[in-house]
């Protein structure tokens, strides 16, 4: 349908059932001809049916995880909305996500807060990168938080993994703290003004994220993102991870002022 969003799982759904249905019609309109005689149709039923449950079961998670959003929106205070503003599709500006890929799609939004001095809002963002056989769509859930009370060093800290690692190895940067190994084999933080990125990541907020998985924040100015690559947060723990995000946050204006002093 015009203007649907589909979710990575829908898509995948999609996509294997359309390769399913597909496959053994592939070719010209004659050998379709001839091999429709040959054509093994309790099998192809089956795979249709298969494909078919699998688009059924994925779209009944998901009508079910907004359903529960909404509902805990309404209980809270917050405002949600499934269809973007045109001024939400402007919310991934500023992470790096918005650069990557193609086909970028905002959906689900939920305002937590919105005041002069605090902005929080999450979304799910998706994009498309790849093509043929190699196509991906990672859908995320990401946290855009923004103050004028934050004066951050422009920032990328990201899980490190071997590609990482293979990166360095050819120049890439990545700020280590001796004092904390475990965070230091753990993520990849880079920026340009080292100095900065030392006092902002505190030994206290370096401690919190020590035990968080897949974490990545960007931050630059006034903003935050964090987010979990490639993966969305579930309903159940919109509330918890917001808190977590809280207290992210507030780790950072502790650090900042204590940089400052």
């Amino acid at each position: 349908m015009p203007g649907m969003v589909l979710s990575g799982n829908e898509e995948t759904a999609l996509r294997l059932g359309a390769a399913l249905i597909l496959k053994p019609f592939s070719g010209s309109a004659d050998q379709f001809f001839l091999a429709s005689y040959n054509l093994n149709w309790p099998l192809l039923f089956g795979m249709l049916v298969f494909g078919g449950a699998i688009y059924a079961i994925v779209s009944y998670r998901d009508r079910e995880r907004l359903r529960k959003i909404e509902e805990q929106a309404r209980s809270l205070g917050w405002t949600f909305r499934r269809q973007p503003t045109s001024a939400d599709n402007n919310l991934p500006i500023g992470c790096y996500l918005a650069e990557t890929g193609r086909d970028p799609a905002v959906s689900n939004v939920l305002e937590v807060a919105r005041t002069a001095e605090l902005n929080f809002v999450l979304f799910d963002y998706k994009y498309t990168v790849g093509y043929g056989k190699s196509q991906h769509s990672p859908l995320q859930t990401i946290a855009r938080i923004k103050s004028p009370l934050l004066k951050l060093p422009s920032f990328l800290l990201f899980p490190e993994t071997i590609f990482s690692k293979i990166a360095k190895v050819f120049g890439q940067t990545d700020v280590n703290f001796p004092e904390s190994p475990f965070f230091s084999d753990q993520y990849i933080l880079r920026g340009l003004d080292e100095a900065a990125l030392r006092a902002i990541f505190s030994p206290a907020l370096r401690q919190a994220l020590e035990p968080l998985e897949h974490l990545t924040i960007e931050g630059a100015d006034d903003v935050l993102f964090i987010f979990r690559c490639d993966r969305r947060i579930k309903a159940e723990e919109f509330v918890s991870r917001i808190e977590e995000d809280k207290r992210i946050l507030k780790l950072f204006f502790e650090a900042q002022h204590q940089s400052a002093a």
